[in-house]
């Protein structure tokens, strides 16, 4: 399965990291300059992209 976003560096914008969404292009700062840090941001959003979202079609109807 190819990776929703990558990570990116850009020396211009004082060598912080920036992820990059492969389907729309759009590209968002980490507010980082820590390679191992900006790894482990764009690692956790594709590991959530792969997971996907349950439901619990019980919420409504439980009484805690």
């Amino acid at each position: 399965m190819k990776t929703r976003y990558r990570l990116t560096r850009r020396g211009i914008r004082g060598d912080k990291f920036y992820c990059v969404d492969t389907t729309t292009g759009k590209r968002t700062s980490l507010g980082t300059i820590n390679e191992d840090e900006a790894r482990q941001i764009v690692e956790a959003r594709n590991n959530s992209e792969r997971q996907g979202v349950g439901t619990d079609n019980g919420i409504a109807t439980r009484t805690w």
